[in-house]
C-alpha cells in the first residue's frame, strides 16, 4: 500500500494523506510492481524505481533536507522524464526550503505541462476576507482547474478555469492587522505545521479566485502560509497563463 511504502521510506503519519492526495490532484495512478520474489541479493542491488525516489524525496522534504531530496528527484527525472510527480515535488521544494522561486516556476510549470500538478499550500479564509477564521490546506494548479483540500477535510473547492472570472493579489483584503501571526515551513503536500491564527502584523499576501457557475457569483479568498506576496503572485501567474482568466 502506499501508504506503508512512505512510512517505510521515513515518511511521518502526516504524509501519508498528503501523499494519497496528491496523486488524485494530478490525476495519476500508482504503478504496481510485479509481485515475483526478489532473491535477498537482487533485492539489495537493486537500484530504486521512480516511485520509491519520489516517496523517498518526501521523507527527505519533511526532515527539511533540501540537498537530498533535489538530488533524488533530480534522479526520478531523469529516470521517467515525461512523468510530472518529481517536477511537481522539486518545484514545492525548491519554493519552500530554498525560497527559489525562479526555480521552482519552471518546474511547476513543467509539471503542468505534463498533465499534473503544482502545489501551493495555503489558509482558505471564512470570514469574508479578514482571515481571522482559517483553515489551511493544499491548492492544486492544473491545466484545466483550480483545487483546494484542507487539512481537516472539513473544506474542499474546485473550480474549472471556465468558471473563474477573475484571479488577483488583494489590495486591501487580508492586510488587516492580527491576521494570521506566527509562520511555520509547511509540510510536505499537507502536515501539521500550521501558523497560529491571530497575531502579527501587514501584509499576508492574500489573493482571491472569483467563481461564476449560471447566475451564481463567489468569491473565495486565501493567503499562503508563508504570507509572502511573492507566492501568491507566482499562483496567479499559473492560473491566468493556463486558464486565460482575468488577472
Amino acid at each position: 500500500a502506499v501508504a506503508q511504502e512512505i512510512k517505510r521510506a521515513g515518511g511521518t503519519n502526516s504524509l501519508v494523506g498528503a501523499i494519497t492526495s496528491n496523486y488524485v490532484a494530478a490525476g495519476g495512478a500508482r504503478r504496481t510492481q510485479p509481485t515475483t520474489a526478489a532473491s535477498p541479493a537482487s533485492a539489495t542491488s537493486r537500484a530504486p524505481d521512480y516511485d520509491e525516489l519520489t516517496d523517498q524525496a518526501t521523507a527527505a522534504y519533511d526532515a527539511r533536507d533540501s540537498a537530498r531530496a533535489t538530488q533524488l528527484l533530480q534522479r526520478a527525472i531523469q529516470l521517467q522524464p515525461q512523468s510530472p510527480r518529481a517536477y511537481q515535488l522539486l518545484g514545492f521544494a525548491q519554493l519552500y526550503l530554498q525560497n527559489n522561486f525562479t526555480e521552482a516556476e519552471k518546474n511547476m510549470r513543467k509539471a503542468i505541462d505534463l498533465g499534473g500538478s503544482a502545489a501551493f499550500r495555503v489558509f482558505h479564509d471564512h470570514a469574508n476576507g479578514s482571515f481571522r477564521d482559517t483553515c489551511a490546506g493544499t491548492l492544486f494548479v492544473t491545466k484545466a482547474n483550480v483545487t483546494f483540500k484542507a487539512d481537516d477535510g472539513q473544506h474542499t473547492f474546485e473550480a474549472a478555469d471556465p468558471d473563474i472570472r477573475e484571479i488577483k493579489v488583494n489590495k486591501l483584503v487580508g492586510r488587516l492587522p492580527g491576521a494570521l501571526g506566527g509562520s511555520h515551513l509547511p509540510g510536505a503536500l499537507g502536515g501539521s505545521r500550521l501558523p497560529g491564527p491571530l497575531g502579527g502584523e501587514g501584509d499576508i499576501g492574500a489573493f482571491h479566485i472569483k467563481v461564476k457557475r449560471a447566475s451564481d457569483s463567489k468569491n473565495y479568498n486565501f493567503a499562503p502560509l508563508t504570507k509572502k506576496k511573492a507566492e501568491s503572485e507566482l499562483i496567479v501567474s499559473l492560473v491566468t497563463g493556463y486558464g486565460g482568466v482575468k488577472s
